[in-house]
């Protein structure tokens, strides 16, 4: 399960860009209205739930779930840490999630904009290290899919200048090149 800074990542996400789309949503029901100030991942859950139930279609909308989802997806694959895996079924575990994560994001293409502006709100509030973690990979992930989105550029820039923020990326950075998720060039140093 996620924890509660993780909730508070996707809160101010959902706000951020919830603001910009609620004025011309007509009345419709945004994230950023389900979202402002869950306290636990099966309100989050719950919120995705009636997000889908409500028919939302705006592709803003469409992208938070599906973040939402894939958030969820790598959190459990890297539980426990993906650092210390040996087994067989592991291999297995972790191939199986990957294969979940690009049926729920990579198929969308139509998407993918939306998916790199939340991304790169993500980074620019940056607080958790699993979080920021994830949103790298998703972004490289993102551009080795399709090379004209440079996504990952764009989320590398959000992330604050900081020693915690530093040594994910440089995490990041080795974790792609082993795991081979693509665009791994565009995971920088940050100075």
């Amino acid at each position: 399960m996620f924890d509660k800074r993780i909730l508070a990542g996707f809160c101010t996400l959902a706000l951020a860009i919830g603001s910009a789309s609620a004025a011309s949503a007509g009345g419709e029901q945004t994230y950023a209205d389900i979202l402002n100030g869950p306290a636990t991942y099966v309100e989050l859950a719950g919120a995705n739930g009636a997000m889908s139930d409500a028919g939302c279609k705006r592709t803003d909308c469409l992208a938070i779930a599906d973040l939402v989802h894939a958030f969820d997806i790598l959190f459990r694959r890297d539980t426990p840490n993906t650092m210390t895996r040996t087994e067989p079924e592991d291999g297995n575990r972790i191939a199986r999630a990957n294969a979940r994560f690009d049926q729920t994001v990579l198929v969308h293409r139509d998407r993918f904009s939306d998916y790199c502006a939340a991304l790169t709100k993500l980074a620019t509030h940056y607080s958790e290290y699993s979080l920021g973690f994830h949103t790298i990979e998703i972004a490289t992930r993102l551009d080795a899919a399709d090379q004209s989105v440079h996504c990952a550029d764009s989320v590398m820039t959000a992330f604050p200048h900081s020693e915690e923020s530093g040594e994910m990326i440089e995490t990041a950075r080795e974790t792609c090149k082993n795991d081979h998720w693509g665009a791994c060039r565009e995971i920088r140093a940050r100075r």
